[in-house]
């Protein structure tokens, strides 16, 4: 290697593989701190093993996905429904399947919007929760509203990402929390008729209905197979009949069901009848049954299907 006039010069002693510092005299210890890759968050929950059609509603979310948005708006999307419907279960199903088109990753949160026991979620609160998710260290996020939504739109703009906010209660309680770029697709689902964001964000709205007789049949036979379900025809039509095609009310009976392979279908079929047994037999004896589902109420103890304690 050639030296310099003043008898300077550079000599690397082995093959190079990243970059190389160049130094006069150096007084003191030398250290190399390496960038830190970008955080790229993963945050959607597990998809549901059991999933039945719905193939209407994916396709109309994978048009949303697909249209360029030429205003600068945000893509967005509300789901709603009664409860129990399954907006939930579809959103996060549909998302698992498109998370390969955002390589910037996914902000999932439940507003808890229609807990029976904790308090809603406040768009402070979940600010906070998604700032740190994009590695924003804690004594940097900013104690304010406005300026934790400015800190988050500056974090992703331009960024491809899906934000999905699972259980809002209202639009007021959203909006802060949007992305201000379209390259961000942003998904609600909720109890409520969510109009606000249609008029004033431009939303694309869905109402999930209940399942259809035959793929309440479908789901059924997910959990418990369909030679169970042959061989209890009318039971499993009286069952299908009281679940009203609620996926939640279909999924308890099913899960209650396969505990207690041995028993038939009939016996549970008989506290769905009683209306004032329903809610127990369609109770997991957690917050996910139905009887959680619309609002706080005292459990009765679980029973075994046919039991009289």
């Amino acid at each position: 290697m050639r030296e310099k006039a003043d008898g300077v010069g550079n000599e690397v002693a082995a093959p190079v593989h990243g970059p190389v510092v160049q130094a006069g005299a150096i007084q003191g210890d030398v250290h190399f701190h390496a960038a830190k890759d970008p955080v790229v968050p993963r945050q959607l929950p597990g998809a549901t093993r059991h999933f039945v059609n719905r193939a209407v509603e994916q396709d109309m979310l994978t048009t949303l996905l697909a249209g360029a948005r030429s205003d600068g708006a945000v893509l967005l999307s509300t789901i709603d429904g009664t409860a129990g419907v399954g907006k939930s279960t579809l959103a996060v199903h549909w998302a698992h399947r498109v998370r390969e088109r955002f390589p910037d990753g996914e902000l999932y949160v439940n507003l808890r919007g229609f807990d029976p026991i904790a308090e809603p979620m406040t768009p402070n609160e979940a600010l906070g929760f998604f700032l740190a998710a994009l590695d924003v260290a804690p004594e940097r996020i900013p104690p304010s509203d406005d300026a934790r939504a400015a800190m988050f739109r500056s974090l992703v703009h331009d960024k491809r990402m899906l934000v999905l906010f699972d259980n809002a209660r209202t639009a007021e309680q959203v909006r802060a929390l949007l992305p201000g770029t379209p390259t961000c697709l942003v998904v609600v689902t909720s109890r409520n008729r969510l109009d606000d964001l249609v008029i004033r964000e431009g939303a694309t709205r869905m109402t999930l209905t209940v399942l259809t007789e035959q793929e309440s049949h479908e789901l059924l036979g997910r959990y418990l197979g369909q030679d169970r379900l042959t061989a209890e025809p009318e039971a499993v039509a009286e069952i299908v009949s009281h679940c009203a095609g609620l996926p939640l009310a279909l999924g308890v009976v099913a899960v209650r069901a396969a505990e207690f392979s041995d028993f038939p279908l009939d016996e549970l079929v008989e506290e769905l009848r009683d209306e004032r047994e329903r809610l127990d037999a369609l109770d997991t004896g957690g917050e996910t049954g139905v009887r959680a589902s619309p609002g706080p109420t005292t459990r009765s103890p679980r029973k075994r299907p046919g039991s009289s304690a």
